[in-house]
């Protein structure tokens, strides 16, 4: 691969992390609901992920 190879690659991995990222997020929020994780106390919600 020549350094345009590389760098397009680059680009397209780096971009398809940050979609990636955002439909993950996406879904989370649809899934637990907008107003509940609102509800939620930072300490409640810090121990629910131990």
């Amino acid at each position: 691969m020549n350094q345009l190879d590389c760098a397009t690659l680059a680009i397209f991995v780096f971009a398809g992390l940050g979609i990636l990222a955002a439909l993950v997020t996406i879904v989370a929020a649809a899934r637990d609901g907008y107003g509940r994780v609102a509800e939620v106390s930072p300490a409640d919600r810090e121990s629910r992920w131990r």
